[in-house]
């Protein structure tokens, strides 16, 4: 996607405004002004001290959601502090002083635009055993969703113990696309991630670059092993939701873009039912995100939040196949973690 001249400049003015907020928030205001440039080829971000301007990469901006192009962003402001304070002259780039200062205030030391801790050895395979736990697929089978989603959940809860023997580390994903207004079966499909997968979550602001205009994402916080499956099960719902519509569509010859958004509802309604219907005990229950760790990890991101009020849905004959499909989803074991989307590993 190409940005017109004007739609670059807008996107310029956003982005300082972001750095006047985040040098506010994230440095005391102490960061001397800069100017921000975009490029084309190169990494994601750099900062040059002796032009003192920060360009970050056009595809970045252009294509990726708007919370990692302020992560990358950040990650610059810290080179620039850095760089500024003289704090280490004789460092590499990537020094101790330079991860020190990101780790204070929470950014991002690899410039990759979705923050995560350093982890363990024993942390690492956890992860990797939990990333590899499901296959979103296309075609789903009937009657094991509550089952599958359950062992996600018990899998999650099991290593819980261990993941937070060091300290809770957690992360950020945004989901989905950036929209002017959310259809309630997107807000129920968030619903299912925030009651059954032990994560949070919140509307974001995010700008739309091709459209010069701001919207809200839907971005989900825990911790990294929860926001990793949580963003997958995202994927999974929505892929089969629209796949399930199709097929409807085809078997009942509606052609109503609001008795698809009834019928999305359903099945993500139906999903959330059949986990509600799931036993959870103690043992398999996931660590709370009530937690000091947490409360200063979400309100250090979103100081102020307003809560939205419910919306009310149209029930019909659509709503109720909807619901009979998401009773019967079925997430099956073996996902990949790379990859902006479902992504299918390769046969057992």
């Amino acid at each position: 996607m190409h940005l017109t001249a004007d739609l670059e400049r807008a996107v310029l003015r956003e982005l300082q405004a972001a750095w006047i907020d985040r040098n506010t928030r994230d440095f005391r205001g102490e960061l001397r002004p800069i100017v921000l440039r975009l490029h084309d080829d190169g990494p994601l971000g750099v900062y040059r001290d002796h032009t003192r301007t920060i360009s970050l990469q056009r595809e970045l901006v252009i294509s990726r959601p708007w919370g990692q192009v302020i992560e990358v962003l950040r990650h610059e402001m810290a080179h620039q502090y850095v760089r500024q304070t003289r704090l280490a002259p004789d460092e590499s780039p990537h020094g101790p002083a330079f991860r020190k200062i990101c780790k204070e205030r929470g950014i991002d030391a690899r410039a990759a635009g979705l923050p995560a801790p350093e982890h363990s050895p024993e942390e690492s395979k956890i992860i990797r055993r939990i990333q590899a736990l499901l296959r979103l697929a296309e075609s789903p089978e009937p009657n094991e969703a509550a089952a599958a989603a359950n062992a996600a959940r018990r899998l999650l809860a099991q290593h819980d113990v261990s993941l937070n023997a060091h300290g809770s580390n957690y992360t950020f994903r945004q989901v989905g696309p950036t929209k002017g207004r959310f259809d309630p079966w997107e807000k129920c499909l968030f619903a299912v991630l925030t009651e059954h997968f032990g994560v949070d979550g919140i509307l974001a602001r995010a700008y739309r670059p091709d459209r010069g205009r701001w919207g809200r994402v839907l971005e989900i916080l825990g911790p990294v092993h929860h926001v990793e499956v949580a963003s997958y099960v995202h994927d999974f719902l929505r892929v089969a939701g629209e796949s399930a519509w199709r097929a409807h569509r085809k078997q009942s010859g509606s052609k109503s873009n609001a008795d698809r958004r009834t019928f999305l509802f359903g099945v993500m309604d139906g999903f959330r039912q059949s986990l509600a219907a799931e036993p959870t005990d103690a043992e398999h229950a996931l660590v709370s995100l009530e937690t000091p760790g947490f409360t200063q990890y979400f309100t250090s991101r979103y100081p102020r939040v307003r809560r939205g009020r419910r919306q009310r849905v149209r029930v019909n004959d659509a709503t109720e196949a909807g619901r009979s499909v998401g009773r019967t989803l079925k997430v099956r074991p073996g996902v990949s973690a790379h990859g902006d989307g479902p992504r299918l590993l390769p046969g057992d």
